[in-house]
């Protein structure tokens, strides 16, 4: 769904349960307007009431800059999907990453990127409606005390375009280089004469000499 069409959602304070009730209101005063701007806007004022009173003039306010009569006839086309958006919790946040989600393949994974990409993303999400930058910092705030890689995680699971690999975990590369060795020394151990009496030294220093082996062959 268009970016500016889930913002058509995400600024007018209605409760989800009168989103149906309000999308009718809409498609009423459009379909008497024969697609004209004034005659839709004042339609929809007159037919309002004070139950939308503040929704009619936040959608008016945000179509005059989007498009005006376009907008609304592209909006009444999606008016069921729109309902139903209107009804779950996720679309302020839908209409976030739709919007700036794809501006975030632009940072790098470091701390000081974390908190300017962050923070740009409040203020952008805050020009469209104090409930978009809401929506934006629930989802985002409770990431400032996450590890990296946990974050980037989060991060591409919540839809944002992050373009940054996942730091490796240093236990599980250790635990794996490990098994490499010891795969390595039953190998190596097979080809050695009475390896079965080979002291405790001796086998440290096989060990330590095929891990070298696979350290140097891993950097070239």
């Amino acid at each position: 769904m268009e970016a500016r069409l889930l913002n058509t959602v995400a600024i007018v304070d209605i409760d989800p349960s009168q989103a149906e009730e309000w999308f009718e209101l809409v498609n009423g005063a459009y379909g008497a307007s024969n697609d004209d701007w004034d005659a839709f806007s004042e339609r929809l004022r007159a037919t309002a009431g004070s139950a939308f009173g503040t929704a009619a003039e936040e959608l008016l306010r945000y179509a005059a800059d989007h498009g005006k009569i376009e907008l609304i006839s592209s909006l009444v086309a999606d008016v069921r999907e729109l309902s139903s958006a209107a009804t779950g919790d996720g679309v302020l946040w839908d209409a976030v990453v739709q919007q700036f989600g794809k501006e975030w393949a632009g940072w790098d994974g470091s701390e000081t990127g974390w908190a300017e990409f962050r923070d740009w993303t409040y203020t952008a999400a805050n020009t469209q409606s104090p409930e978009m930058y809401a929506a934006a910092y629930e989802k985002l705030n409770p990431l400032n005390g996450l590890a990296p890689a946990e974050r980037i995680a989060k991060l591409a699971e919540l839809g944002l375009a992050v373009d940054v690999p996942v730091p490796a975990d240093p236990a599980a590369e250790s635990a794996a280089l490990a098994e490499v060795i010891e795969e390595a020394m039953a190998e190596a151990l097979k080809e050695v004469p009475g390896s079965e009496v080979l002291t405790a030294e001796e086998v440290a220093e096989i060990r330590a000499a095929i891990a070298e082996e696979i350290a140097y062959e891993a950097a070239l």
